[in-house]
C-alpha cells in the first residue's frame, strides 16, 4: 500500500453539492453536502475543504480529498478516496482484508483497532465490506495516526475511503470522519 495514500498534502479547489444538516453520534450538529462524481457520491463536511486535482506526486487514482479546516500542528484531519485498478475482479470485502494485510506489513507499530462488516450502496444494490479502524505510523519520527478505511469494488476497479486523524484528535471531528466514510456509495 502506498504511504502517501495516508498522509494528504493538498492544493486548494472547490466542489459542488447540497446542502444538509447532519447529527453526529455525539449530538452536535454541523452542515453537510454531497459531492457527487460520475463514479461515487461522497457527503462530507460543508466547512471543509476540498481538493480534487493532485501534482504527479499522488497516486493516478487520486479522486478526491476533504480537509479540516481545523489546523494542527502535528496532523490535520482529512478523508481521501482513491479509485485502484482490481484486475483479480476480488470482492469489496476481499480487497478489504488485502488492504489491512498490507497496512499490517507497511505502517509502523500496527495496531487494528476495530474490524466491521458492512452493507455499502454499489450498482445493483449494496455489497459486504468491511469497516475498517486501525492506528500506525509511516516513520518511526512521525506521529502514531488513527485510521478508518473500507474499500468498495466493481468490476476491475475499486475504491478506497480512508480518513486519519492523530491520537487525541476532538470527538466531534472523528464523528464527522466517521459520518464521512459511511455516506460513500458507488453509482
Amino acid at each position: 500500500m502506498k504511504r502517501i495514500l495516508i498522509t494528504l498534502g493538498f492544493l486548494l479547489l472547490t466542489a459542488c453539492g447540497s446542502v444538509a444538516n447532519t447529527d453526529t453520534p455525539t449530538g452536535g450538529e454541523y452542515l453537510t453536502y454531497t459531492y457527487k462524481t460520475t463514479e461515487f457520491t461522497i457527503t462530507a463536511p460543508e466547512d471543509w475543504t476540498v481538493y480534487d486535482t493532485f501534482t504527479s506526486e499522488y497516486p493516478d487514482g487520486m479522486r478526491v480529498a476533504f480537509k479540516n479546516n481545523m489546523k494542527d500542528s502535528d496532523f490535520t484531519a482529512n478523508v481521501s478516496v482513491v479509485k485502484e485498478d482490481n484486475p483479480k475482479n476480488l470482492t469489496s470485502y476481499d480487497l478489504s482484508q488485502e488492504k489491512i494485510a498490507s497496512h499490517k506489513e507497511s505502517l509502523l507499530n500496527y495496531v487494528l483497532v476495530a474490524q466491521e462488516e458492512i452493507l455499502i450502496g454499489a450498482p445493483g444494490g449494496e455489497t459486504r465490506t468491511l469497516f475498517n479502524q486501525f492506528t500506525g505510523k509511516n516513520t518511526s519520527s512521525g506521529p502514531t495516526l488513527n485510521f478508518i478505511q473500507m474499500t468498495v469494488a466493481k468490476a476491475d476497479n475499486s475504491w478506497t475511503v480512508t480518513a486519519s486523524y492523530r491520537e487525541g484528535e476532538d470527538e466531534f471531528v472523528i464523528a464527522k470522519l466517521l459520518a464521512t466514510v459511511k455516506s460513500f456509495t458507488l453509482k
